[in-house]
C-alpha cells in the first residue's frame, strides 16, 4: 500500500530532479550558444547575438577589489555571523550576491565597443575573505554601512565573510552577448555623418557573459558542472520512482 509519506517523496525527489534538470539545461544552452557563435571584430559587430575577444577597460573610474585590485566588475557573495545583547548564541545571516559594474569598453585590432552589465554573467578570479567587524567598520566602511543596515542597536557583528569575483581592469578577455544601439554618437553612414555606438548587452533568458578568461576556458568552467547535474537529476528521479513503485510491488 502507498502511504502518504511515500508519495511525498516522490514529490520531493522529483522536484529536486527537475530543478537539477533545468540548471543542465541552462547550462548546456550557454554552452550551445558559444559554441556556435563566431568571435568577430568590434568593427564587425552587427545588431544581434555577437561574441568578442579583446582589452576590457573601464570608460570611467575603475572599481576596487578587496585586495586593492582595480576592476571593471564585482561580484560578492557575503553573509555575516552576529550575536546579539544578552543573548549567548550567535547567529549567521543567509549568503546575499550582488554584482556591481562600471561604465566598461572592449578594444581590439579593430576598434571598440561597448558593454552594458546589466545583466551579466562574470567568470573571474575568485577570492574568498573573512573579515572581523571591527576591521570591516574600519576599512571597508561601505560593506559595514549594508552589513549594520540589517540590525538594530545592541547587535555585535562578529565576522563577515565574501566570496569575491572580479573582471580586473585592463585584461584581455572574453564577452558574449547581444549588440544593440547604444544611446552615444559616433561617426556613421547617414546624411548626418553620425550613427549610434553599438553596445552588448544581456537578456533576460541570454545574460551577457563576461570573461577575464580565454572562450575554451569559459567553455570548461560551463561544462564542469553539467555531467554532475545530470546524474544528481537522473538519481533523484529515479528515488522518486522507487518511492511510489516498491510500496506498490510489495502490497499484498
Amino acid at each position: 500500500m502507498i502511504e502518504v509519506v511515500d508519495v511525498l517523496l516522490a514529490v520531493v525527489a522529483s522536484s529536486v530532479g527537475v530543478f537539477f534538470l533545468r540548471a543542465y539545461q541552462t547550462g548546456i544552452g550557454m554552452v550551445r550558444r558559444i559554441v556556435r557563435q563566431e568571435t568577430l571584430h568590434a568593427a564587425d559587430v552587427k545588431p544581434g547575438p555577437a561574441e568578442l575577444a579583446g582589452v576590457l577597460r573601464a570608460a570611467g573610474e575603475p572599481l576596487m577589489s578587496l585586495s586593492g585590485q582595480p576592476a571593471v566588475a564585482i561580484k560578492r557573495t557575503q553573509y555575516h555571523t552576529y550575536q546579539a545583547k544578552n543573548d549567548s548564541d550567535g547567529y549567521r545571516t543567509l549568503s546575499v550576491t550582488r554584482a556591481d559594474a562600471t561604465r566598461v569598453e572592449l578594444t581590439d585590432a579593430s576598434g571598440t565597443c561597448l558593454l552594458d552589465l546589466d545583466r551579466v554573467l562574470l567568470f573571474g578570479p575568485t577570492s574568498s575573505y573573512a573579515i572581523t567587524g571591527a576591521n570591516c567598520k574600519a576599512k571597508h566602511p561601505e560593506i559595514w554601512r549594508q552589513v549594520s543596515s540589517e540590525h538594530a542597536d545592541g547587535v555585535t557583528i562578529e565576522a563577515v565573510y565574501i566570496e569575491e569575483t572580479i573582471i580586473p581592469d585592463g585584461i584581455t578577455g572574453f564577452v558574449s552577448g547581444t549588440a544593440e544601439a547604444s544611446d552615444e554618437l559616433a561617426p556613421g553612414d547617414d546624411y548626418r555623418g553620425v550613427g549610434r555606438r553599438l553596445k552588448l548587452t544581456g537578456e533576460a533568458n541570454r545574460p551577457l557573459i563576461v570573461s577575464a578568461y580565454d572562450e575554451a576556458t569559459v567553455l570548461e568552467m560551463l561544462r564542469a558542472p553539467l555531467k554532475r547535474m545530470v546524474i544528481v537529476a537522473c538519481v533523484t528521479f529515479a528515488i522518486g520512482a522507487a518511492a511510489i513503485a516498491i510500496p506498490w510491488l510489495v502490497a499484498p
